[in-house]
């Protein structure tokens, strides 16, 4: 980029950018690779980004676990997105982020410092004029403002014409966007808001190129300004072919902390620091033994557990479980999910029919949780079965937890119809009931089989863990299992 004093120059601005952004495009070899950094806030606009932009000419990964100097080496350009939360980014990461620029990458730094201060926890105390993006930003001469003044409406917001905006430099400003502090004093504009103040802007880097914009819910892939937005991702790319080495996958996970047999349970540094992690693989230990103790059989089937921001979508992790929720200070989401996955593996693969799978699952781990002191999982449990009061015995003997539940609040009052049966079953059973149906599971629909369980099939199993008569006993309670047939 080069550097002027805003408003002067533009038409020669202007053709120098475009003569930039081709050189970049005639001298990489092969698709721009962009690391898209998701573990401190998730972001769904930028989780699509690969399908906003050509796969022949970009690829990109989404990466949710902790940025570091090795992953840059693979990368051409990093996206930065913070908006609200109080994560962390320390001096390690900033170092790495100026080397990867400065050595020829593009880095683009997306926040909204007024906001995160607004939300602040109020033990942060001093820090919480300090926006943490600010870390990174400082050393490439912007600065997110953290005034409370600092949002600005959004219809004063415009785009500055430039190469960085494309041929047409319209732009539709998102919620409350907030203002940048040029430290420098030669970033090049990109959108301004009253009078001519900075919004978003960029600037050469030693060999690299970076962007810092103040408005996180506009400038995304999608939408209106998605022209805007790929235009600039095009100026961040390298001017000189990098030697990057192998590509990096489309998702890249956190590293793997606890394993339970063939379970692993991943946990991103960026979850839980220090005391808590120590404290969360001490629990995840005890969580190991009760559960084989609880249940009387070990793992079986690979489940990886996977703590994951907020509103992460599952399609980025197959055949894992999310732990959402866990919180600083609060670990019981991710071990509510490590369990349950431990759970799943110890009973199978195979669905039981109805609701009866999830309920068996879900009733396991309350007991395992119960056991190990959690007074969150005796809440649960207590709020499930109160969800059938309101119902008199003819309705809650007429729920039949065998049917597809139309609604929310149908598979709430299905699941606490199949686990009160399951409670019952489990009562007359008695002693090492979870053992042997696990394993009775395993023995008639060995895990070769990956076929559901049928109703008849669960009447097999009931019946094969001592249950009474188990076709009788669930049409008692309203489960529609058929009569069995005349030899």
């Amino acid at each position: 980029m080069v550097s002027m004093r805003r408003g002067a120059g533009l038409p020669y601005i202007v053709a120098a950018l475009l003569l930039n952004t081709c050189v970049a495009r005639a001298a990489l070899d092969g698709p721009v690779r962009v690391l898209v950094d998701q573990s401190r806030e998730y972001s769904a606009d930028w989780a699509a980004l690969a399908s906003v932009l050509s796969p022949s000419e970009w690829r990109i990964t989404q990466c949710y676990t902790t940025v570091d100097e090795e992953l840059l080496t693979h990368a051409d350009v990093m996206v930065v997105r913070y908006d609200r939360f109080n994560g962390t980014w320390n001096a390690i990461m900033t170092e790495a982020a100026k080397r990867f620029t400065r050595t020829g990458g593009g880095l683009l730094m997306i926040g909204q410092g007024w906001r995160w201060r607004e939300n602040a926890p109020p033990q942060a105390g001093e820090m919480a004029s300090v926006y943490q993006l600010n870390r990174l930003a400082k050393p490439f001469g912007f600065l997110f403002q953290t005034e409370r003044g600092a949002p600005v409406a959004a219809s004063t917001v415009e785009a500055v014409p430039s190469g960085m905006a494309g041929q047409d430099p319209a732009y539709t400003a998102g919620a409350e966007p907030s203002l940048l502090t040029d430290l420098g004093g030669s970033a090049e504009p990109l959108l301004v808001g009253p009078g001519g103040l900075l919004v978003a802007g960029g600037r050469i880097y030693g060999d690299g190129r970076v962007v810092a914009c103040a408005d996180p819910t506009g400038f995304v892939p999608g939408g209106d300004n998605r022209a805007v937005v790929t235009s600039v991702l095009s100026w961040l790319k390298p001017t000189e072919a990098r030697d990057l080495g192998d590509p990096l996958p489309d998702v890249l996970l956190p590293p793997t902390q606890i394993r339970f047999g063939h379970v692993e349970v991943a946990i991103p540094p960026a979850v839980v620091y220090g005391a808590e992690l120590q404290a969360l693989e001490m629990a995840l230990f005890d969580v190991g033994k009760t559960v084989e103790k609880t249940l009387g059989v070990g793992t079986v089937s690979p489940v990886r557990v996977v703590a994951l921001p907020e509103g992460t979508p599952e399609s980025v992790v197959p055949g894992a479980l999310i732990a959402y929720g866990a919180a600083e200070g609060d670990l019981y989401p991710i071990l509510e999910t490590a369990v349950r996955a431990v759970v799943s593996s110890c009973i199978g693969p195979n669905r039981l029919p109805g609701s009866f799978h999830d309920a068996w699952v879900w009733l396991a781990t309350m007991h395992v949780l119960g056991t190990l002191g959690h007074p969150q999982a005796a809440a649960k449990q207590k709020a499930l079965v109160e969800a059938l009061a309101p119902l008199s015995p003819k309705e809650v003997k007429a729920l039949d937890p065998l049917g597809p539940p139309q609604d929310p609040t149908g598979r709430t009052l299905h699941l606490a119809k199949a686990v009160s049966v399951i409670q019952e079953i489990e009562g007359q059973v008695g002693t090492g009931f979870w053992s042997r149906f696990a394993t009775e599971k395993r023995v008639r629909y060995p895990l070769s089989s990956r076929s559901d369980v049928d109703a008849e099939g669960l009447v097999g199993i009931l019946n094969a863990v001592g249950l009474r008569d188990a076709r009788q006993f669930l049409r008692d309670r309203g489960v529609e299992v058929s009569e069995r047939l005349p030899l």
